[in-house]
Parts: structure tokens; C-alpha cells; sequence
């Protein structure tokens, strides 16, 4: 699955398709993820026994750093 479908479908989770119906919801998160600028959309690298999360192909340009056990 892509990023994208993991977001569609984690949304569907919370939101209810009487609210706001999957086709619909699945062009919402497109739009929303198109201007980042890596296919990946968040690309997780590994660096040793951290994983980095890049956050900044995005348009905020933020990063994160997480380490995982």
C-alpha cells in the first residue's frame, strides 16, 4: 500500500463514510500529500539503531528524530 492508502484508511477509522464518503476522503489525502517532494512521501532512513522519519519533504520543511527499540 502506499503512504496514502495507509492515511485513507487509517482516517476511515475515525471518520464515518456518512460523513465523508471514501472516494471523496482518498482525493482529500492526494491533495493533501501532493506537493511533498520525495515518491515516499515520509521516508524512514536507518542510521545505526535509530530510525529517522524525513519530515522535511513537506511543506513545513520539519524533521523529527525517533529511536526505536
Amino acid at each position: 500500500m502506499s503512504y496514502a492508502q495507509i492515511v485513507t484508511q487509517v482516517i476511515t477509522m475515525f471518520v464515518p463514510e456518512s460523513e465523508i464518503p471514501y472516494s471523496d476522503l482518498s482525493q482529500l489525502v492526494d491533495e493533501a500529500l501532493k506537493s511533498f517532494s520525495h515518491p515516499d512521501v515520509l521516508p524512514i532512513k536507518k542510521l545505526d539503531d535509530l530510525y529517522i522519519l524525513e519530515m522535511f519533504h513537506g511543506s513545513t520543511g520539519a524533521f523529527k528524530v525517533g529511536h526505536y527499540f
